[in-house]
């Protein structure tokens, strides 16, 4: 195999690699600069537990909250990614315009690597305040 350069995970090359990322997205269309943080593994496993029942059917009214939980688990006011909203916040956030909700779900899908979002981010301007 000559040519290639093989490397070996190391625990320390792991942990640098996966830990959690905060990252300024700009001008996300009416919203602005937005700070976005990853999702721990945990939070992650707790959310998609919370779409299930015991029996492992669908719990749609958790379904429907789906795109809250992420701008909840994800939206920063800070590099530090101190959270903007907390989970008693749901209720009021359930009351927004969702029309108006859209650009900020689609650039937290492009951050998440999402490409079902990434199709529909594409046609979304990102570029207007």
């Amino acid at each position: 195999m000559k040519g290639l350069t093989l490397t070996t995970l190391t625990k320390a090359k792991f942990l640098e690699t996966t830990k959690q990322r905060v990252e300024l997205l700009p001008n996300v269309k009416g919203f602005g600069d937005v700070w976005i943080r990853s999702v721990g593994e945990v939070k992650r496993s707790r959310r998609v537990s919370q779409l299930f029942d015991s029996s492992g059917n669908r719990i749609p009214d958790a379904s429907a909250r789906r795109r809250l939980h992420e701008v909840v688990d994800q939206v920063c006011v800070d590099e530090k990614g101190t959270p903007m909203f907390e989970e008693s916040d749901i209720p009021t956030l359930e009351e927004i315009d969702s029309a108006k909700l859209d650009p900020l779900y689609l650039a937290i899908g492009l951050f998440n690597g999402d490409s079902e979002k990434n199709g529909q981010a594409a046609s979304v301007d990102t570029n207007e305040n």
